[in-house]
């Protein structure tokens, strides 16, 4: 092959097309002095001039962030969402990490109950987006995120008219110590903190003012136990609050396989009734 030219033929794969769906951006807000973060997606052929219904994903636990600047989150892609005009959004609140020990140390003693006014602020800003539907703003949450998800739709319904509350302790003196008396303290020393911060306790003053809660939990669950979700519906039958159930039998603390799958389409059946008006 001396003295002669070999054209080598190259191959250029042509870019692959990018699936379509929703694109989460990271936004933020600033309340009480602290930088809040959440990241937001709008529904498809999004117009500016209609006014859109909002899905509120949160956890809230100390040091537990939930918003990351990355292509794919794990709750930020919701195609059905998508497809069903509803704008979603993960947001954090000043303890989840990112204040650093400065928005950490405002849980301490009272977990659930600072955080809740970062939520109220998230809530109020996104009232105030000319394309948002104030009066149907839902929210949802596991663990943690259904502890703050039913004491956001039952204090505070002018701001979240409904939400899925799975898996949520209801009461911290059911939870193991480890995690509880880390940031909340022993209750013998703060029966106050551990007042403020269980849902229970709130259940007959919200009886005449709240928003509708659907409530779900795996029986088998290990690490919240089931007790919790069962003294919530003993609590809001007594007080006369209707609210939906779904019990996963023998279900863990995450619900997999067929019970993952009816859980994600009992939520959307629950969405398009009390956010779309279905």
């Amino acid at each position: 092959l001396l003295g002669k030219t070999v054209a080598a033929k190259v191959a250029v794969d042509k870019p692959e097309a990018v699936p379509a769906g929703p694109r989460p951006e990271v936004v933020r807000i600033e309340n009480d002095g602290f930088d809040l973060y959440g990241l937001m997606a709008l529904p498809e052929d999004f117009d500016e001039a209609r006014r859109y219904p909002v899905i509120v994903t949160l956890y809230g636990g100390p040091g537990t962030p939930y918003v990351r600047d990355r292509w794919a989150d794990r709750d930020a892609s919701d195609i059905w969402a998508w497809k069903n005009g509803v704008i979603t959004i993960v947001v954090d609140p000043r303890s989840s990490g990112e204040n650093g020990r400065r928005g950490m140390d405002q849980a301490f003693r009272q977990m659930t109950v600072i955080e809740l006014q970062d939520y109220i602020a998230w809530a109020k800003w996104l009232g105030s987006l000319p394309y948002v539907d104030a009066s149907h703003i839902g929210v949802q949450g596991f663990s943690f995120g259904g502890t703050t998800t039913s004491m956001l739709v039952l204090r505070y319904p002018e701001y979240f008219c409904c939400g899925v509350a799975g898996g949520g302790v209801y009461d911290w003196m059911l939870y193991d110590t480890h995690y509880t008396e880390r940031f909340m303290d022993t209750p013998e020393y703060n029966q106050e903190g551990y007042a403020r911060a269980t849902v229970l306790n709130y259940v007959e003053q919200c009886k005449d003012s709240h928003g509708y809660l659907k409530l779900t939990h795996g029986t088998g669950d290990d690490n919240v136990h089931f007790q919790n979700t069962l003294l919530l519906v003993d609590a809001l039958q007594k007080a006369g609050i209707q609210f939906d159930l779904m019990i996963y039998p023998d279900g863990m603390h995450g619900y997999r396989g067929a019970q993952r799958s009816h859980d994600k389409a009992s939520d959307h059946i629950f969405w398009s009734r009390h956010l779309l008006g279905k």
